[in-house]
């Protein structure tokens, strides 16, 4: 397509045309390696709308905070239907060498040997959420009402939800605000594919990590757009950008063994927008937002969960995938 060839269009109508050809096979090709590598990590997807101690420092998590790993290395906090509890988890060098400055550094130190679990005093942090199961019939369906406003509760739905080794329960996380305002949150987490990404160097997450209250999630800051909102967060620990529905079994190489993987995040995001559902009957506002790997897992998920809403939303609905 060029200029003299369209004696009908202006030169300039030409060019413009022409840029927007070339950006829309940049994204058929984007988009097509997307969709491989989803299918890898997915087996009869019914709603197509809808870092573990070896990530290496590399990562799209690189940036955030090393109190991360302290939150990941803690017990899971469900014992019983509903519970508060208070762990605290030292991680500090192994010599007297200055501690990690971000999470993926720590990640990097712990699989090296550098830092040691549980060590002396550096980089202690106590850590206290609320818990509750709702596989457990005194839980009452975990009510939305019951969690204490603006703190973090950490919801076990089971059923088919699971995370990538299959030994940590998935849990969703919410910060209860005002109930006509929600914010349904896709959490990053890197992505796993194969035998080398899920099992040997797992880059993605592969239990769940609480969310901190920092950035959109500080209630405390005047100037969090979201700081009211009720946040209901699908925290990642799949590698499935939330589209998995499959479990694979991968044959370690040398042995006849095999390891299994399981990659459940429809079923994890499922899970989220059910209770969601359940408990948030009318709202003034909706956003879907997500980041790095939860971006995907809006994209995908944002016309399901616009569609489960529409019909009790007076205000707006948007849609933020960073």
């Amino acid at each position: 397509l060029r200029p003299e060839s369209s004696p009908n269009l202006h030169p300039a109508e030409v060019t413009a045309m022409m840029r927007e050809a070339v950006t829309l096979e940049f994204l058929a090709v984007a988009f097509l390696a997307l969709a491989i590598s989803l299918a890898q990590a997915s087996d009869g997807i019914r709603d197509p709308g809808a870092c573990s101690p070896g990530l290496p420092c590399n990562t799209a998590i690189e940036s955030e905070d090393s109190s991360l790993l302290q939150q990941k290395l803690q017990q899971p906090l469900d014992a019983g239907a509903w519970s508060m509890g208070h762990h605290t988890q030292a991680i500090a060098s192994s010599s007297t060498d200055t501690p990690c400055s971000s999470y993926s550094e720590c990640l990097h130190k712990y699989k090296s040997g550098v830092l040691t679990v549980p060590v002396q005093e550096t980089l202690a942090q106590v850590s206290s959420s609320y818990s509750c199961n709702l596989t457990d019939p005194a839980s009452n369906g975990c009510p939305l009402a019951d969690m204490p406003l603006n703190q973090s509760t950490l919801v076990l739905p089971g059923g088919q939800t699971a995370c990538v080794d299959g030994s940590a329960p998935f849990r969703f996380q919410v910060f209860p605000g005002d109930s006509d305002k929600l914010l349904f949150y896709f959490q990053g987490g890197g992505s796993c594919f194969d035998y080398e990404t899920s099992v040997v160097d797992p880059q993605c997450m592969t239990e769940t990590v609480p969310l901190e209250h920092d950035g959109i999630f500080n209630r405390g800051d005047p100037g969090n757009p979201f700081a009211t909102y009720t946040v209901i967060a699908v925290l990642s620990c799949d590698g499935s950008s939330y589209a998995g529905n499959v479990t694979h079994v991968y044959a370690v190489p040398n042995t006849s063994e095999t390891v299994s993987v399981m990659q459940m995040g429809y079923w994890n995001a499922r899970a989220t927008l059910d209770w969601a559902l359940v408990q948030m009957p009318a709202l003034q506002n909706l956003v879907v937002a997500g980041c790095s790997a939860g971006s995907l897992g809006t994209q995908l998920w944002a016309r399901t969960v616009l569609g489960s809403f529409a019909d009790r939303v007076s205000g707006g609905m948007s849609v933020i995938a960073d």
